[in-house]
């Protein structure tokens, strides 16, 4: 430890890549957690747990119904274990929330919880570790952000925090890019890789495109 905090203060090492362990994954959160929910299944004799909603609180998140993500992340995980007729529920609700060691990086924060459906008690001995999704991608697909937020510029990777920023002014301020000779096609920008156009007719042999008007539009890319 102490010398990989002198390479730091050298500037050998990055810090960036020092940090990078701290960073998780929303599989990697969900593979933590299918693990203590296990744990206290076997200490309370159930064989499975069914898997409930996980929702977003706070004005930040919005409408982000990335709640099912959660849940398919950990159904992954659990494998056999899950199970919609388990007594056991694992719920819970996510927030995005500020880094503790610098605020200038948001993260999302998820709260488990476990039920036992038939008495409608919290299971005390449920105990799960801190679950922060630091992973830029999630949390971009987690906020449903329109635009792109790419790793990489021109060859070179974009550093841990600019990206995480990027993606925090986008969640504020999406964009809509409305374009083409009939102004049909939207996207989020003019370097936008998809663009979205719909199509009016009588029939699916007799369509024509339906100019678009600036309204309330999100679009989200490939991040």
């Amino acid at each position: 430890m102490k010398i990989l905090m002198f390479l730091l203060a050298l500037g050998i090492i990055p810090f960036s890549s020092a940090r990078a362990e701290e960073i998780k994954t929303l599989q990697v959160i969900a593979a933590e957690l299918a693990i203590d929910v296990k744990a206290v299944l076997n200490k309370e004799n159930q064989q499975s747990v069914r898997i409930g909603l996980f929702s977003p609180r706070g004005a930040a998140l919005g409408d982000a119904n990335a709640g099912l993500a959660i849940c398919a992340a950990l159904e992954k995980e659990l494998g056999n274990t899950a199970n919609p007729e388990a007594t056991f529920e694992i719920s819970g609700y996510f927030l995005f929330i500020e880094a503790p060691k610098d605020t200038r990086i948001k993260l999302i924060s998820v709260k488990p919880e476990l039920t036992n459906t038939k008495s409608g008690e919290t299971v005390k001995a449920f105990l799960p570790k801190e679950l922060v999704i630091g992973g830029n991608t999630d949390i971009a697909r987690i906020l449903g952000v329109s635009g792109r937020v790419p790793s990489e510029k021109e060859g070179v990777q974009v550093p841990y925090t600019e990206r995480n920023q990027e993606i925090q002014k986008i969640h504020k301020q999406p964009t809509t890019f409305i374009h083409g000779e009939d102004k049909s096609l939207i996207s989020s920008g003019p370097d936008s890789l998809y663009d979205v156009q719909i199509l009016v007719g009588p029939s699916p042999d007799s369509m024509s495109p339906r100019p678009a008007r600036e309204i309330a539009l999100k679009f989200q890319e490939n991040i």
